[in-house]
């Protein structure tokens, strides 16, 4: 499922901001849509399964006569996983200095 929002995207309210969205573009495998778009407008394009069991790679092409910039937004994992890794920099720094008093 493919959803196109503008200005922001709020996944506690999904419908607000919602512009347009599709599930079955070219069959039950494909999601997508045409929409025109506004120079200097933000859109964000969600994608997401259909069923919870639907995860993995996605593909998106988006296309026109126009420049388009993506910006990928990191899951929360990458968040606690950034946060565990300082964690862990900072842990054996501290070891290092008190090892290095001792």
């Amino acid at each position: 499922m493919v959803f196109l929002y503008s200005p922001s995207f709020d996944p506690g309210a999904a419908l607000t901001n919602a512009l347009i969205g599709n599930d079955d573009l070219l069959g039950t495998t494909t999601s997508g849509f045409v929409a025109n778009l506004d120079a200097g407008t933000s859109y964000v394009l969600v994608i997401t399964g259909y069923e919870g069991f639907e995860y993995g790679r996605h593909s998106t092409t988006i296309g026109g006569p126009g420049a388009v910039s993506v910006v990928a937004v990191p899951e929360p994992e990458t968040y606690a996983l950034l946060a565990f890794g300082l964690g862990v920099v900072g842990l054996a720094s501290r070891r290092a200095k008190a090892l290095k008093i001792a």
